[in-house]
């Protein structure tokens, strides 16, 4: 593996806020090894690459909490919809038609979409896993596309509503199969996408949360979308002594005030999907970024899905603002805090905090450059104004994950766009004709 000396940019760690230096971040065997000042910096060395960042940003790449990956060959099919005409069009008529190889053309795309609009880290919500094959190519998409992937592995599509309404059919086992055939130095790692008590009965629930902590992995949940916070889920995963730190839930839109408070108690996280919320059922699924923040809790930004929207965190960063911004009695939110909830504060939501997020010693070299002399960005007096309230995919110069160049001078490394391209046509068409 090939060491990296990214030299001679604005670096925002995000260890203690967003000040900047001008320094270096040096990473060798896939590791951040130190982050120094300019005066002194040490580059010269047998093997390294050395990346010339004089005029760039230099950041820990974005982490993107909760992303419904499969679905991007699908890509703004849903715009203007409601949540429902969503569910019926992508989950229950186009799902159950799609192959593993639809799978892994919509991962791939999704992965690489992440990538270019400098997401490192990525929850794979994936929850069409209607065979084992297809569970095998949204892992191997997420592999060969350099991400760091959270597979959140979750249920089959069948077009009737015997996994999502009170079920009591269990989890797939399929799950631990996957979890077990990674090895523990890999990039993409394996938690659940579990349907928790708004779509399966309590045993189910139980048995699925069991299942989930014997492979010690982490738990994601949807959570008090549109209405359903009536159900109290939070507070039944309480009283049946579920509630825990291993847990980060989704949305939570109609989630009780004392449940945020239950959560914040249980060390659990949270995850906004704000722009998707606010373009899809209006009014009824709003995001709560400002009433999460009050309660204690940093959620982790989320792109969710892309058949209604970008796959852009620069976007996602906008929405959040946005949101408080119309939320009654929410607290201001400033670029520099949505840049953490993009960074830092969603790994940790994530319980990925001791991974990524932040460039410090020990952590993984997860490394995005934004190019500041941009014409949309210059003159760039201050760095998270700059990246979170005018900048784009556009502006991401280079992503470096786990020490490897994945883009560069603005262009994906090592990805035939061109073949992609034509399999993402033909999934499209035969999925929603």
């Amino acid at each position: 593996m090939t060491d990296l000396a990214i030299h001679g940019g604005r670096v925002v760690t995000m260890v203690d806020g967003t000040d900047e230096i001008i320094g270096c971040v040096i990473i060798r065997g896939g590791r951040i090894e130190r982050v120094n000042p300019i005066e002194e910096c040490q580059c010269e060395a047998s093997g390294t690459d050395i990346i010339d960042a004089t005029g760039k940003i230099v950041l820990p790449g974005f982490v993107d909490g909760h992303r419904h990956t499969w679905q991007t060959a699908l890509r703004l099919s849903m715009v203007g919809v409601s949540m429902s005409v969503y569910g019926q069009n992508i989950l229950m008529t186009a799902a159950p038609k799609f192959t593993a190889e639809d799978i892994h053309i919509g991962n791939l795309l999704g992965a690489l979409t992440a990538i270019d609009s400098g997401v490192t880290t990525m929850v794979d919500w994936s929850h069409a896993l209607n065979t084992p094959a297809h569970a095998d190519a949204a892992v191997e998409a997420l592999l060969s596309s350099g991400i760091r992937g959270q597979f959140a592995y979750g249920i089959p599509r069948t077009g009737t509503p015997d996994w999502s309404r009170n079920s009591s059919l269990a989890h797939p086992k399929d799950l631990k199969r996957i979890h077990d055939s990674l090895p523990s130095d890999s990039r993409v790692t394996v938690a659940m996408a579990a349907r928790g008590i708004e779509m399966s009965n309590a045993d189910v629930v139980n048995e699925d949360m069991r299942f989930a902590r014997e492979l010690g992995i982490r738990i994601s949940m949807h959570v008090g979308a549109v209405d359903l916070g009536r159900m109290r889920a939070v507070e039944q995963l309480k009283n049946a002594g579920l509630l825990a730190d291993d847990i980060n839930f989704i949305h939570l839109n109609s989630t009780a005030d004392d449940e945020l408070d239950m959560i914040a108690d249980a060390g659990a996280g949270a995850c906004v999907g704000a722009k998707t919320e606010i373009i899809m059922d209006p009014g009824t699924a709003w995001p709560i970024t400002g009433r999460l923040l009050r309660h204690g809790l940093k959620p982790a930004l989320s792109v969710d899905t892309e058949t209604g929207s970008s796959g852009s965190m620069f976007e996602e960063m906008r929405g959040a603002i946005m949101g408080v911004a119309a939320e009654a009695d929410a607290p201001e939110l400033s670029a520099a805090e949505v840049l953490e909830l993009a960074t830092s504060a969603g790994a940790d939501a994530i319980g990925m905090g001791a991974v990524s997020g932040r460039l410090a010693p020990g952590l993984a070299g997860d490394v995005i450059l934004v190019d500041a002399n941009a014409v949309n960005l210059m003159p760039a007096r201050n760095a998270a104004d700059t990246v979170v309230l005018a900048g784009h995919a556009g502006n991401v110069d280079t992503v470096v994950i786990d020490g490897i160049v994945r883009k560069r001078n603005g262009v994906l490394v090592g990805q035939d766009l061109a073949a992609l391209a034509e399999r993402v046509a033909e999934s499209a068409a035969r999925l929603l004709p």
